[in-house]
């Protein structure tokens, strides 16, 4: 019974008879009460509202039916915000403590099945928590479309029991979900990887075998599959959009295939190629170019122009498959899932698999992220920090005032009948603060803090105006207010995906994606020199002249030349960045970007070249010197002996040594010319436009915590010094996480918010104690939010707390907000 009115278009008289299953006592109205409201903004949307009943649960707690009709050509998968806001403020805790909420729109297949509670909360965990004032709301997609195993498998255990509260939370548990379809995607990525382990001929194609260890030779494999896998998570929630497979001959984008990639696999004859041939073409030579349509299929599917359907290297990597019975069940195991678009909040959760679990595969599935202290943060603290940290920048800017709080946290704006309203008065000014703010993560792993900034700014510009362009609002916050980085070029891939999805799902047609390449970028954000050369100058067009003489070989092009002068200025790659910003052709934007990249590379080869005629032109200094002593000298012993320990000597041999370390720089250089990944970041030539300004408004995120003895494995003894060198806060056995304060600080304007979780040891040990200094002589400390009695992170004990801080070189005695949390 269940499954015949979960998997078909909505009918009143059906869903009547379930309730009637789940709640024997239910009481239906024999006139439903009727609540649209025209006038208001919310019900525009809105053909009717009615309440048809109600039903005591067996805890005492009363749930009320509503029943909303939305206007013809309105969407149940789109306007998740707006739907929300229909039904807002029917719950009265001690009157009505939840509610059943149906939306759908006459003659569509898919509707929403809605369960909010606001009087009581159970968390990931069950654990009961008492007078939560903002609702929360759980929702199932339904209808012929969608995939139902989910809602029909929970609301079978509902019949099965008298249902209370707690039953019904976990009806509708998202988190139970997650856990189940990360356990089963964890086998299915185990069985991938290995296969390439074990085939001779795949292995050999990709095994790092410049690596001494065998899991970093088996690196490349871990991320070939991590990559293929990804691509198809990324395929399932673009065919939920409904954009692959559209007729072609057509100029809109409807009726597309949203079994896109299960009927490709069935229809495709030579499956045992199917990854070599068909998905190559439709990864390589469809999505990431302007094509018609794609060949297998003779249907369309949008161009994206982002970087995941990047062309694998090295080009032997496209013979690659896998047997037939591998995508069978990989695709089996996907179809029984729905697939959401619009990330939850922690508000508002949809039962499905939404684009955060992205991040946590990437951040707590593969072996290869267990060693650089990378924790998934829970949605609840990083809503917490992003609130928190807007709050603060707002009233640095327009003063401190509760409405604020309310505002960002609620989308409240206070009674608006009062002549003086704060939030209405500064609706203007908040809105240029918001549009301008400048926040980055330098540490963004798969990106869960700027997507929830990106959350929490959009829902507060739309409480200002609901009649702002919903896409365009979310394009600008993305291309000028979020920055990140991150060492890992898969947590970039991750983090850039998770902003291209948050675009689409308000999109009716595909557009062109915004070019996030020098937003979101991979590099060390602790460091922003080269083998000990500064790069932190290289924004401000330093200006090079350097002559390469017959014997020297031009490292890049490996041709001898007679004489190279080389100018390099930052106008240059300025130009070529803001081309490079606009782009969509892929070859054009390769381009653009192998010729910024030179021109870094370039300086720091031209500063080793510097260095090494410096140091040849001393060397010949002191070689004429010990020449000219040796020849004065009368006796064999006296010319040995100078030759060998006298001070030119000596300074002859320092130089030589430093010749030698030059040459391995630039041989380490070749080898980074290479690869794409950079053990560096240029952040004042990067985010440039950024600095211009003063520096970031806010820094957020959850910095990697590795203690000193895993840094040295990690680094080795050289760069390791190396690292601490350029860090006033780096004394003693440190984690590094103590950096990331420093350069969090260093890199805000003066006023700008850091918000960072880590463990709460800088507070109290030896090795935090200059960290602490530097706090208390460049910032003013907010607040403190105490997470240790939670296991906020199920892989460590790490007793996190969130520190708030605000840059500031006048300090002043000025309160502390101190918060101990129990539960998320």
């Amino acid at each position: 019974m269940i499954e015949d009115v979960f998997k078909t278009s909505y009918k009143y008289e059906s869903w009547k008879r379930l309730l009637t299953v789940l709640f024997p006592n239910a009481d239906f109205y024999n006139t439903p009460i009727q609540s649209v409201d025209k006038t208001l903004a919310k019900h525009s949307i809105v053909k009717s509202i009615s309440e048809f009943g109600s039903a005591k649960l067996v805890d005492g707690k009363l749930i009320r039916f509503y029943d909303v009709g939305l206007e013809k050509g309105k969407s149940v998968n789109k306007n998740r915000v707006g739907l929300r806001n229909v039904i807002h403020t029917e719950l009265n805790p001690g009157d009505t403590d939840a509610l059943f909420a149906v939306y759908h729109v006459e003659d569509e297949t898919d509707w929403r099945l809605t369960f909010i509670s606001k009087s009581i909360y159970w968390d990931k965990d069950f654990v009961e928590h008492i007078n939560i004032t903002h609702p929360k709301r759980f929702t199932y997609v339904l209808g012929a479309n969608e995939t139902v195993r989910t809602a029909v498998s929970q609301f079978e255990t509902l019949t099965e029991k008298k249902v209370d509260l707690k039953s019904l939370i976990n009806a509708f548990s998202v988190e139970k979900l997650n856990r189940e379809f990360f356990t089963l995607y964890k086998s299915q990525y185990e069985k991938f990887f290995r296969y390439l382990v074990e085939h001779e001929g795949f292995r050999a194609i990709l095994l790092d075998k410049s690596k001494i260890q065998i899991d970093d030779q088996e690196k490349p494999l871990r991320d070939f599959t991590k990559k293929l896998l990804g691509r198809i998570v990324f395929l399932y929630f673009l065919q939920k959009k409904g954009w692959m497979g559209c007729p072609a001959g057509l100029t809109d984008w409807q009726n597309g295939d949203k079994q896109f990639l299960l009927n490709l696999f069935t229809n495709f004859e030579e499956k045992d190629r199917f990854l070599s041939i068909c998905l190559s073409e439709l990864f390589f030579n469809t999505l990431n170019r302007r094509a018609e349509f794609f060949k297998f299929t003779g249907t369309r599917v949008p161009y994206l122009n982002g970087g995941l359907f990047e062309p694998d290297e090295p080009k032997a990597s496209r013979t690659i498959d896998f047997p037939v019975s591998y995508f069978e069940k990989l695709f089996d195991f996907f179809s029984e899932y729905n697939f959401t678009i619009d990330e939850n909040s922690p508000d508002d959760h949809e039962v499905g698999i939404d684009p955060e679990m992205l991040g946590h595969i990437f951040e707590n599935l593969l072996d290869d992220n267990k060693g650089n202290g990378t924790f998934y943060t829970p949605k609840e603290i990083v809503q917490y920090m992003t609130q928190e940290s807007l709050i603060q920048y707002l009233e640095t800017h327009l003063g401190k005032n509760e409405a604020i709080a309310q505002f960002i946290r609620y989308g409240q704006k206070g009674d608006e009948k009062v002549r003086h309203n704060f939030i209405r008065d500064n609706a203007k000014k908040i809105e240029e603060l918001l549009d301008n703010v400048k926040i980055c993560d330098p540490a963004i792993g798969s990106g869960a803090f700027p997507m929830g900034m990106l959350h929490e700014i959009f829902k507060a510009k739309l409480s200002l105006d609901w009649t702002l362009d919903r896409v365009e609002v979310k394009k600008n916050i993305i291309q000028k207010s979020i920055y990140g980085v991150d060492l890992d070029s898969g947590a970039i891939d991750i983090a850039r995906l998770r902003f291209w999805l948050a675009l689409i799902v308000d999109e009716d047609e595909p557009h062109p994606l915004p070019n996030l390449d020098f937003k979101i970028m991979q590099g060390n954000s602790l460091l922003e020199k080269f083998e000990g050369i500064d790069l932190s100058k290289i924004h401000e067009g330093q200006l090079y002249n350097v002559e390469l003489k017959d014997a020297q070989i031009d490292m890049f092009s490996g041709r001898s030349k007679k004489k190279v002068s080389q100018t390099l200025s930052f106008e240059r790659i300025e130009d070529l960045m803001n081309s490079y910003y606009g782009a969509d052709n892929p070859d054009l934007k390769k381009d653009l970007h192998q010729r910024i990249d030179k021109h870094v590379l370039d300086h720091i080869h031209f500063t080793l070249e510097e260095h090494k005629t410096e140091l040849i032109k001393d060397s010949k200094k002191y070689i004429k010197n010990i020449s000219t002593k040796v020849a004065s000298l009368k006796t064999a012993e006296q010319k040995l002996a100078f030759q060998n320990d006298s001070r030119d000597a000596k300074n002859l041999k320092n130089l030589n040594l430093n010749l030698d370390q030059i040459n391995q720089k630039e041989i380490e250089l070749f080898r980074l010319s290479q690869s794409s990944d950079r053990p560096f970041f240029l952040w004042h030539l990067f985010f440039k436009e950024v600095f211009d300004q003063g520096g970031f408004d806010i820094l957020i995120g959850n910095p990697p915590y590795i203690n000193a003895n895993a840094l040295k494995k990690m680094y080795g003894s050289v760069r390791y010094d190396e690292l601490k060198s350029g860090y006033k806060t780096a004394k003693g056995t440190i984690d590094i996480y103590i950096l990331f304060y420093e350069l969090g600080i260093n890199i805000l304007k003066e006023g700008g918010v850091l918000s960072y979780i880590n463990p709460n040891r800088y507070l109290s040990a030896s090795y935090g104690e200059e960290l602490r200094r530097f706090i208390y002589d460049t910032t003013q400390l907010i607040s403190l939010a105490d997470y240790s009695g939670i296991k906020v992170f199920k892989e460590a004990s790490t007793y996190p707390v969130v520190t708030i801080l605000q840059k500031s070189s006048d300090q002043q005695e000025s309160p502390i907000a101190i918060r101990h949390f129990n539960s998320l």
